[in-house]
């Protein structure tokens, strides 16, 4: 039998390697491929609700497959390039490439992304971190610092090890943000085909007797979404009030406001008040606002904002606002 030369095997090894190589990149951006098909099509995913507390004040959801890159100011940009950059570097995850959903919460972040977990496990030893357990849920976490969960499903859980502890605790006993049925159905509702969405509950107990005779009462809960599209952002609030009376007056307070600004206000202010629609809600005590937002404009108010060192809480809002992203949410503590 004729011996294969050595020149042949070491091409063939060669060509081996190749296609395992192209297997693997493949299979990762054929995962974003079809995450981005799903997000279109199918872009609810309650699962990720499952780690925050039922307790938890507001949650916002952060889909980046239904992000138009248009509707990115360029700051914004360079802001998550160098964020994502720092965070490849320390986790081996590409936030574009492997990253399907963030939930961020008040001092917990949920992630859908797609990864191997010894390799994580593998880098985060590499960076002192220690593996922990607490109710059923094993984690990472270097001790002062924070800690991050490998949940399984896809899922990872960010914050610190308390929070971690909180999340796995909640998860055990089923008393979660999933589990609250009037919670996931305000979302399913502002529907999940959103580049953000997000929900934050002020006072959850029905409206007292006082409230429904003076037609008054504080703010009950609002849901908060956003739309990119080419280089404008389009925001829909819905504000829920205790009860129709105080909701018919929740709307006319914020339409004499928003003819006051369009009128009287400069800028961007009176831009976005001149082209924002206040309506009542006709089946439920709640008022929607919509606005739409032209990205540029809003990143001329950063910078304005961050030259004269006025209120910088306002410019990394406005700058979330224009990159969806930019500002560190849920800091572990």
């Amino acid at each position: 039998m004729a011996r294969r030369s050595s020149a042949g095997a070491k091409v063939g090894l060669v060509l081996v390697g190749l296609l395992v190589v192209g297997w693997f990149v493949a299979g990762r951006w054929a995962g974003y491929a079809w995450a981005h098909v799903k997000a279109q099509a199918f872009p609810r995913d309650v699962a990720l609700l499952a780690y925050f507390p039922d307790s938890a004040p507001f949650v916002a959801v952060v889909d980046p497959h239904l992000t138009d890159k248009a509707s990115v100011g360029a700051e914004a940009r360079a802001r998550l390039e160098r964020m994502r950059a720092d965070v490849l570097e320390a986790s081996g995850i590409d936030l574009v490439r492997d990253v399907d959903k963030i939930v961020v919460g008040q001092d917990l972040v949920v992630v859908r992304a797609r990864y191997d977990a010894k390799e994580l496990g593998d880098v985060l030893t590499a960076r002192k971190y220690t593996l922990g357990e607490h109710a059923g849920l094993a984690y990472f976490v270097r001790p002062g610092d924070d800690a991050l969960a490998l949940a399984g499903d896809g899922l990872l859980v960010y914050g610190s090890e308390g929070a971690i502890k909180k999340a796995a605790d909640a998860n055990a006993s089923g008393k979660t943000l999933l589990a609250d049925a009037s919670f996931v159905a305000a979302l399913d509702e502002a529907g999940w085909r959103h580049a953000l969405l997000a929900r934050a509950v002020v006072d959850d107990r029905p409206a007292s007797l006082r409230e429904a005779i003076l037609s008054s009462g504080s703010l009950k809960a609002l849901t908060f979404s956003v739309d990119t599209r080419g280089g404008v952002l389009d925001l829909t609030l819905s504000l829920e009030a205790p009860t129709q009376g105080a909701a018919e007056e929740l709307q006319r307070m914020l339409e004499a406001a928003r003819k006051k600004l369009a009128d009287e206000g400069k800028g961007i202010e009176a831009d976005i008040a001149r082209g924002a629609v206040v309506t009542l809600d006709g089946a439920k005590p709640r008022v929607h606002v919509r606005l739409h937002v032209p990205v540029a404009q809003l990143e001329a108010e950063i910078r304005e904002v961050e030259e004269t060192k006025a209120a910088p809480e306002i410019a990394w809002l406005a700058l979330f606002l224009s990159g969806l992203a930019g500002a560190p949410a849920a800091v572990p503590h």
